[in-house]
């Protein structure tokens, strides 16, 4: 699920949602926040960062995040009974603010 948090002139902001299960049983959701700078002619990636929140026994362990162009991806990692999962998000925005 996408939800776009904030919108100025220049500036526009986002996060994109996701869960992750090991077998049928899900295990987490995580969130990758991004913001990107709308001023040129292309959006730019700017900033990323993400979350996460462990259901059903997993545990959230960490996160990482890189911007590259117009996207910003995250992974996080989960995990449970001993055994890690990693969930892979990325949130992209076109030149008029549109995120995908």
């Amino acid at each position: 699920t996408r939800t776009p948090l904030m919108r100025s002139s220049d500036t526009v902001g986002g996060s994109k949602s996701d869960k992750v299960y090991y077998g049928s049983t899900l295990i987490g959701t995580a969130t990758l926040y991004g913001t990107f700078d709308i001023s040129g002619s292309a959006a730019r990636a700017e900033e990323g960062s993400i979350s996460g929140i462990g259901s059903n026994g997993g545990t959230y362990s960490k996160g990482t995040t890189n911007c590259s162009g117009n996207t910003v991806s995250g992974t996080a990692y989960f995990k449970y009974n001993g055994a890690q999962k990693t969930l892979r998000i990325s949130l992209s925005c076109t030149s008029d603010g549109t995120l995908y």
